[in-house]
């Protein structure tokens, strides 16, 4: 796989009236939450390889009795470490491992829980087709890659289509159970989920 990239996950949740959705979300590097078809959410916090935070999103307003997408653009750049005088992202989106994780509530209208859901492979991921990152030989330092789009392997309002169509795309492929300090063990992964400490800008 290239060093840099950005990955799409999707995934529709049915809603019957009065019921809501919570999500906690965390990726490795960023990302972008679009919650059919409008942008919600960007993140998350900065942390280091052995500190990886996480949001709770609450998706009143943005959801609705019926089918919701929900779509997440992941900037990963696990393949390649920061290198002095040579190519890699940027110093402070230093990675370690590719990440993408959800935990999600359906709430009931008196709050309590109907259903839960979380990254499975229910969701479907594609490598998006359109961006690609390349090193700049002329910026040989810790500025990262440069991103290049090829706008004509963008469908048209990619972003802003509520019943964009996901068949296509993979299962996503789970890699290892979540985990926070409180409950590693022995864990291949470096990440460790703690929650936001900082108020979103």
């Amino acid at each position: 796989p290239r060093p840099g990239q950005c990955r799409d996950f999707a995934r529709t949740v049915a809603l019957r009236k009065g019921r809501q959705l919570i999500l906690a979300v965390s990726a490795d590097t960023k990302y972008m939450l679009y919650v059919n078809g409008r942008l919600h959410a960007r993140g998350p916090q900065k942390g280091d390889v052995a500190h990886q935070y996480y949001d709770v999103l609450d998706l009143a307003g943005a959801v609705k009795p019926g089918r919701n997408l929900l779509l997440f653009r992941v900037d990963s750049y696990a393949k390649s470490f920061p290198y002095y005088k040579f190519t890699g992202p940027p110093a402070g989106d230093m990675s370690a491992a590719t990440l993408f994780v959800a935990d999600g509530a359906i709430l009931n209208a008196d709050g309590s829980q109907a259903e839960r859901f979380w990254t499975d492979e229910q969701w479907q991921v594609r490598i998006d087709p359109a961006l690609s990152f390349e090193p700049d030989p002329d910026v040989r330092s810790y500025v990262g890659f440069k991103e290049w789009i090829d706008f004509r392997r963008l469908p048209a309002d990619f972003y802003r289509r509520p019943d964009f169509d996901t068949k296509a795309w993979q299962p996503a492929t789970v890699v290892h159970a979540a985990f926070t300090p409180e409950n590693v063990q022995d864990a291949f992964l470096p990440h460790r989920l703690m929650p936001r400490s900082l108020a979103p800008l």
